[in-house]
């Protein structure tokens, strides 16, 4: 998978998940298992399916990665959220985090 491929489908799937916020990365419809035409991928990302490292990711994360051993990443904020609002505005965030320019792909 190529970087453009990568950020698109990831852009797609969060937006689905910001109109959809009671759902999961794995309930995405464009996975093949889900009917759609996409293999799975590293932890259901795109993003981590090709970076070398969380220190290098294909978007840039407000706090640097969307994890932290602390808590508090964008996407822990997602993944523990039960508010469907909350979820919804996190996951757009998620889906519209700009390009990384200092991304270096994965060579799978």
């Amino acid at each position: 998978m190529d970087k453009q491929t990568a950020l698109k489908l990831h852009r797609e799937m969060w937006t689905w998940l910001s109109e959809n916020p009671a759902k999961h990365k794995w309930n995405w419809p464009g996975w093949f298992f889900n009917g759609g035409n996409i293999n799975l991928v590293a932890e259901y990302c795109f993003c981590c399916e090709i970076s070398l490292d969380c220190d290098c990711c294909l978007v840039e994360w407000p706090e640097g990665e969307c994890e932290l051993e602390e808590g508090g990443g964008l996407f822990d904020e997602w993944n523990q959220s039960s508010l469907d609002t909350e979820r919804s505005q996190l996951a757009l965030q998620i889906a519209n985090l700009p390009e990384n320019k200092d991304f270096k792909a994965d060579e799978k």
